[in-house]
């Protein structure tokens, strides 16, 4: 068992699966961290929103009320320096994009081992490079065409949310052109998205 520390910052575990939420969460106190662990996106937002200690966010991808999207949002808005550590069997190359644009800085695949947790935490705490975790989980699951793809349609329907469904100008913030716009998501709205990488484990 590791030394408290009162360096480490307090973790904030969300996983709704019992079994795999109480092991990650003794892991953790072993190594000498706080943990206040919850099950849903909806708790995970309540924390996020009213306490102000938080010095990390530790979210399984799929949770019953969501993803971890609306929590890494969350995080963000406490704070752009809050690292974020999302864990999941596998998960769909759009999803994955969009938490890591969202300031997801490591995930960590299920079924992992301490020591994997704990390097992916440690490297979270220490530096981030998100968009270069993305690539690393599709390699093996997707082929890089696929990959693109889902990448490209994701950017596209986040575009055009910003955008207020404005395709012009949606074209504008991707340095694309309108054409290429209307290729992608189709006349009448967005493609379906293609086959995800794998099934969520957890």
């Amino acid at each position: 068992m590791s030394s408290v520390s009162r360096d480490l910052p307090k973790i904030l575990l969300v996983e709704d699966d019992p079994a795999t939420r109480r092991v990650v969460e003794q892991v953790l106190r072993d190594e000498g961290y706080e943990v206040q662990s919850q099950e849903t996106v909806g708790e995970g937002l309540a924390i996020l929103t009213h306490q102000t200690d938080i010095g990390l966010l530790l979210t399984d991808v799929c949770l019953p009320d969501g993803t971890a999207t609306a929590l890494a949002e969350a995080a963000r808005r406490v704070s752009l320096d809050l690292p974020v550590v999302a864990m999941s069997g596998a998960a769909d190359a759009s999803l994955a994009f969009e938490l890591a644009r969202l300031g997801v800085r490591r995930f960590v695949r299920k079924p992992f081992t301490v020591p994997e947790l704990l390097v992916a935490l440690k490297s979270a705490m220490e530096e981030g490079s998100p968009l270069e975790r993305v690539a690393e989980l599709a390699v093996g699951q997707s082929s890089l065409p696929a990959a693109q793809a889902q990448v490209k349609g994701a950017m596209v329907q986040r575009a055009i949310m910003r955008a207020r469904g404005n395709r012009r100008r949606a074209a504008q913030l991707l340095g694309i052109s309108r054409q290429t716009v209307h290729s992608l998501v189709g006349p009448r709205g967005p493609r379906p998205r293609s086959k995800p990488l794998g099934e969520v484990d957890g």
